[in-house]
């Protein structure tokens, strides 16, 4: 499955840009960025985009009039796309449309600070049901990195080392930065140093490690 998706993917050239565009953009500014939620959004809105690329028009239809603006920033926006995701996840309960914008909403509740409203929206969204492998893996990154962010690392753990563990269907980079910061936080510096030094071991090109990641890592080190 995983190979499958990754190869589908490089189809659609429109569609690539516009993920190298996204992962440029979160680089830019990933100093005031959480990782753990910067990369779910990054992950959401790009199988988002792909899906909207190779469904049928009926759902695209429903999960596009939901999320015609993908980040909106004035607030007013912002409370009618969630509550239009809302809208759709309830009326489109099961369908590929209806469990997008559960994920999407979930996205949108974590860049806005309300982690357990997202929480409550991934666990409801695993409930449910019907998910592919995709949609599995981003419900549980969703609910770990909402879980992380409400300081509850010891539940968001092991989400992530199952993920990693099965393999993960998008970029595995953002797991090990996001279970470093919580080992760190539970005041395992040891194992949270291990994490980001397994990172560059396995992924020794990746974007994710920039000067900060290896600041952190000294810190971890020498701190």
């Amino acid at each position: 499955m995983a190979r499958s998706f990754r190869k589908e993917i490089k189809a659609p050239d429109s569609f690539q840009l516009t993920v190298q565009k996204t992962l440029a953009w979160y680089r830019a500014n990933e100093k005031t960025i959480l990782v753990a939620a910067g990369a779910l959004v990054i992950a959401i809105g790009s199988y988002v985009g792909y899906w909207a690329w190779n469904t049928s028009l009926h759902e695209r239809a429903a999960l596009g009039l939901a999320i015609a603006e993908s980040l909106p920033s004035e607030p007013a926006v912002q409370q009618a796309a969630l509550k239009a995701l809302r809208k759709v996840s309830v009326d489109f309960p099961g369908t590929k449309a209806g469990i997008l914008a559960k994920l999407r909403l979930g996205a949108l509740l974590i860049e806005g600070g309300e982690h357990k409203a997202a929480e409550h929206e991934y666990r409801g969204g695993i409930k449910t049901g019907g998910l592919g492998e995709m949609e599995s893996e981003l419900a549980r990154r969703g609910l770990a990195g909402s879980l992380s962010l409400q300081g509850k690392c010891t539940e968001a753990l092991p989400i992530w080392g199952e993920i990693l563990t099965a393999g993960s269907l998008l970029a595995q980079e953002d797991l090990y930065i996001s279970q470093s910061a919580c080992l760190a936080e539970l005041g395992k510096k040891g194992a949270a140093l291990k994490s980001l030094e397994t990172l560059i071991e396995k992924h020794p090109g990746s974007p994710f490690i920039t000067p900060e990641l290896r600041a952190r890592m000294d810190h971890l080190r020498n701190g």
